[in-house]
Parts: structure tokens; C-alpha cells; sequence
């Protein structure tokens, strides 16, 4: 879940901050509105395999900035502030409740800041396994690599599958 919330910020912000496609608002709005809905179910599953999940604010109020956790924790805060701020942006542009000139004023800096929050978001967790030292396969300095090209293969898959549905949809 956090692959494809991910996945899909960066390749929606490479190709467009890199001039690579035209900027589509639709495409923006669903891409961002998807990454969104997999960005909730991310913090669920995460909160739920605490081994005590009412203490989860405890790691918001009381940080312990050498964990993982902790630093994980504030990584997908800061991604889902900039991927909600986009999208509420876009969707009031849409709207005709934001001045298209704000909309494309603010668009650039948000993908700027969001995408190495959501390449952050997609490798994190390889540093927190690290941590733990659990497992020979998470001790790998190739481990956050593999994270992020997970990362953005999930993201590709989903686009994928939404432009193969947009297009069924104008049929």
C-alpha cells in the first residue's frame, strides 16, 4: 500500500516536473486521490501491528528521534500533508474555488517537496528493519533500493491500470 501511494507521487512528479508529458488535472486529482486512499490504509495497517496501538500517539508527543519509527511516522505525515495539499489544490482549481494562477503557482513546489517525501515514505522501512535485526534479508545495504524500485513499479502498475480504465470508460 505504501508502494503504490508512493510509486504513484514520484512518477506523476518526475514526468511532469521533468517536462516529459503535458500536466493533466485529471490525471493529478485521481493519481493523487488513489495515493491517498493506499496513504490511509498504510497508517492503518501500521497502527493495528503495534504491539500496544493506543500508545501510537506516544510516538507523535514523545519522539525518540534515533528510531525508525519515529522517523517513519513523521516522513508519511509530511508526504500525506504535501499529497492532500496537491490534491485540494487541484480538486478547488476543478472547482473554480482556487485561482487557476495559484493552482499552477503552487503546483511545482509541492511536487518538488513531495517527491523525495514519497521516495522517503517508499524506503524508510528498510531502515527500520535494519534496525531491528531480525532478519539476514533486511541487514542488505541494497535493501532501500529495492524498496524504492518496488516502489515505483507498484506506482507504474497502478497509473497503468488507471489509464487502461480511463480509457475503457471514453469507449
Amino acid at each position: 500500500t505504501k508502494a503504490i501511494a508512493s510509486g504513484m507521487f514520484m512518477i506523476m512528479a518526475a514526468i511532469w516536473l521533468l517536462g516529459l508529458s503535458a500536466f493533466d488535472r485529471r490525471t493529478a486529482l485521481v493519481g493523487n486521490g488513489i495515493a491517498l486512499v493506499f496513504l490511509a490504509i498504510t497508517t492503518v495497517l501500521l497502527v493495528a501491528d503495534l504491539e500496544r496501538p493506543e500508545r501510537f500517539l506516544r510516538i507523535l508527543t514523545r519522539p525518540q528521534w534515533k528510531s525508525w519509527l519515529t522517523r517513519g511516522a513523521f516522513i508519511l505525515i509530511g508526504f500525506s500533508l504535501v499529497c492532500t495539499a496537491w490534491f485540494a489544490l487541484e480538486l478547488g482549481a476543478q472547482l473554480g474555488w482556487v485561482a487557476e494562477g495559484v493552482a499552477e503557482a503552487a503546483r511545482v513546489p509541492l511536487m518538488a517537496i513531495g517527491f523525495p517525501l514519497a521516495l522517503l515514505t517508499a524506503i524508510y522501512t528498510a531502515f527500520l528493519f535494519q534496525q531491528c535485526e531480525g532478519r539476514d534479508l533486511w541487514q542488505s545495504r541494497l535493501m532501500p533500493w529495492h524498496m524504492g524500485v518496488q516502489a515505483v513499479m507498484a506506482g507504474g502498475a497502478a497509473l497503468l491500470l488507471l489509464q487502461q480504465l480511463t480509457l475503457q470508460l471514453q469507449l
